[in-house]
C-alpha cells in the first residue's frame, strides 16, 4: 500500500515554524483520484486524525473511507500517527514532509492548507493561532518590533512504498 508524504515549501520571514494547531483535530483538505479509474473527487474532502470509519469488508478502520462515484470501488486513507510535524525555518524555501498518509485504492492529488495553523516567530517565540495559510500570512511581532510572514506556499505529494 503506497504511502503519500505531504511536502510543503514556503518562504519564511522571521518565522521559526508553522504547524497544524492540533495534530489530532486538524482537518486536511485533500483532492483525491481513484487509483483504478482515475476519477477525481472534483472538490476537496476533509478529515482529521480523530476521524474513524470502518473499512468495508471488516478490514479495520481508517480516517477516511469512500467509494468511487464512477467505478464504485472502495478506497480509504489513514493518517500515519506521529507523522504530523512542523515546517521549520531550517527548511526555508525548500520542500519538507509535514504529514504522511497510507492510501488504499486512492491517489492524493492536491492539498489546500486552509485555516487552523499555528505560527511561531523567531527569537521571541510569539505564537499566532488559527492562521489561514490558503493566502499569504503577514503579521507584526510586537516583542521583536518586526514583521513576520509566510509566502509562496507550495505543496506536493511524494509517493513511497
Amino acid at each position: 500500500m503506497p504511502k503519500y508524504n505531504l511536502q510543503v515549501k514556503a518562504e519564511l520571514a522571521r518565522v521559526e515554524q508553522f504547524q497544524p494547531a492540533s495534530a489530532a483535530e486538524y482537518e486536511f483538505h485533500l483532492l483525491l483520484a481513484c487509483a483504478h479509474c482515475k476519477e477525481s473527487t472534483g472538490k476537496h474532502v476533509n478529515f482529521s486524525l480523530q476521524d474513524e470509519a470502518d473499512i468495508p469488508g471488516g478490514r479495520g478502520v481508517a480516517n477516511f473511507v469512500a467509494k468511487c462515484k464512477l467505478c464504485s470501488r472502495d478506497f480509504s486513507i489513514e493518517i500515519i500517527k506521529g507523522s504530523i510535524v512542523p515546517y521549520k525555518s531550517s527548511s526555508n524555501n525548500g520542500f519538507a514532509t509535514i504529514a504522511s498518509f497510507e492510501c488504499r485504492g486512492v491517489e492524493l492529488t492536491g492539498f489546500e492548507p486552509a485555516s487552523g495553523w499555528t505560527v511561531v516567530a523567531e527569537e521571541t517565540g510569539t505564537t499566532f493561532t488559527d492562521v489561514d495559510l490558503s493566502e499569504e500570512f503577514a503579521e507584526y511581532d510586537e516583542k521583536a518590533s518586526e514583521p513576520v510572514g509566510i509566502s509562496s506556499l507550495e505543496s506536493r505529494f511524494v509517493v513511497s512504498k
